[in-house]
């Protein structure tokens, strides 16, 4: 039995790891390292319990244990870990199958400690892929079923077999069958949302973006108190058309994300959006999965929020994304107020982010979406070109760290009729692009493709 002390202490040490982002010192770190490998037998033995109608320890709390010690591992050691083999990491794999997940030889030689380290924490998110933690019913799940005991994470059963690559870090190549989320990060609270189609069984494969724009809007606004504004409106008498065409493509193109970039869907926009998904257009049973419907400034019960509708097939809502983070406009900051609320998508074989311009390209504040490993980030946006590059920045940090893949879409602002005849509609790539910032120029639908 693992004692009632290393169990505290477990706790103690994942809610530093994952919810204070603690760095630490070898001398600080070798402790979780040791209690750990003092622990394998007992590991061992609980994944070997696995299924079992006994009382026992959740194993879902081994696989954070692991993971939170690889995660922090000292700094000095990480060059070491990314040029670990992964057929030396799979065949000590196998071996510790075997052995019981005793560490073998030198257990002060780094790469043995980091190869042990990798290779447990792959065997236990291997072992635990065994059990079916996928909700039979979608309606009637809630993301504590994926919270292990009162520890501040979830451990999120998604397929990425993409992450297994020579010469990564650990973030990109930790784990294949789960992902293991921070429940709250700082002040902002993780909040699972779970789409009625996924059934946990999808692998991972390419998907197809369609990234929409408008060619005839332009924004109007109003002045709050001394320094704020609100949109009052987005003028675009082609609009319903543009919609429906892009609907029309997007299905005939088997997109799996459609995207209207921020501040071009008022409440009647988002209407045309729904009934025009809804009334399946081309005739066939081809639908989008996740359609992000823009945003808009509208009232929410503690104030104005910059709010993306999210829908899944069909134009069913799904969930909605609110904005963290305010933006300056002529001088005037948005009136809104700034949510704590971060909704992530969980999709057979991916984490699905949704971030709102500012909250996903500001330089001045950490990765965020980085920070949470997810798979995809989807950003409705508005700017110019050099808000696109500050997009591609963040891009290259989420795929360098994980494999994470951006989806931009970006309306070119229209302040008066005037703007209009430079004929920019907006940006839009798939990360990592493959070439600077792409102008949609005369186009009002793109496709796009990322390595995923």
């Amino acid at each position: 039995m693992i004692s009632k002390t290393d169990l505290s202490t477990w706790r103690r040490f994942t809610e530093k790891v994952m919810i204070d982002r603690v760095r630490f010192r070898q001398s600080d770190w070798l402790p979780h390292f040791t209690r750990l490998k003092r622990n394998a037998s007992q590991i061992a033995a609980g994944l070997a319990d696995i299924g079992s109608d006994e009382e026992r320890l959740d194993p879902r709390l081994f696989l954070v244990w692991a993971w939170c010690v690889l995660m922090s591992m000292p700094d000095s050691w990480r060059e070491a870990y990314t040029a670990l083999r992964e057929v030396g990491i799979e065949e000590e794999m196998e071996r510790l199958r075997v052995d019981g997940l005793i560490m073998r030889g030198l257990d002060t030689v780094p790469d043995n400690r980091l190869r042990w380290l990798a290779a447990l924490t792959r065997l236990i998110d291997d072992e635990l892929a065994s059990m079916d933690y996928w909700p039979e019913d979608p309606a009637r799940w809630s993301p504590q079923q994926w919270q292990p005991g009162d520890y501040p994470c979830f451990v999120v059963p998604v397929k990425r077999s993409y992450r297994l690559q020579n010469g990564k870090e650990a973030e990109y190549r930790a784990t294949r069958y789960h992902a293991l989320v921070p429940s709250q990060v700082g002040e902002l609270a993780i909040d699972l949302i779970l789409t009625d189609d996924s059934t946990g069984d999808g692998e991972s494969c390419v998907w197809t973006y369609g990234a929409a724009v408008f060619d005839d809007v332009t924004l109007t606004w109003r002045e709050v108190g001394q320094d704020e504004f609100l949109l009052s409106g987005a003028p675009g008498p082609d609009a319903c058309d543009a919609i429906e065409e892009q609907i029309r493509m997007a299905i005939a193109d088997g997109c799996d994300v459609l995207t209207w970039p921020e501040l071009t869907v008022p409440p009647d926009r988002l209407g045309e959006i729904r009934q025009a998904l809804g009334s399946n257009p081309l005739g066939s049973p081809k639908r989008i999965p996740l359609v992000i419907a823009g945003s808009w400034h509208v009232e929410d019960k503690d104030g104005f929020v910059n709010r993306s509708e999210i829908l899944q097939a069909g134009g069913r809502p799904l969930t909605h994304c609110d904005k963290r983070r305010r933006f300056e406009f002529m001088e005037r900051k948005e009136a809104i107020v700034p949510t704590c609320r971060v909704p992530l998508i969980v999709m057979d074989d991916r984490l699905v982010a949704v971030a709102i311009c500012l909250d996903f390209c500001d330089d001045r504040v950490p990765d965020l979406y980085a920070d949470l490993g997810v798979d995809l980030v989807i950003v409705p946006s508005m700017g110019m070109e050099n808000t696109t590059q500050a997009h591609e920045r963040h891009a290259a940090t989420l795929q360098s760290r994980h494999g994470g893949v951006t989806c931009l879409v970006q309306q070119h602002p229209y302040l008066s009729p005037e703007d209009q005849k430079s004929g920019n509609r907006g940006y839009s790539f798939a990360s990592p692009p493959k070439s600077p910032s792409t102008s949609v120029q005369n186009v009002r639908y793109r496709k796009l493709t990322a390595k995923r």
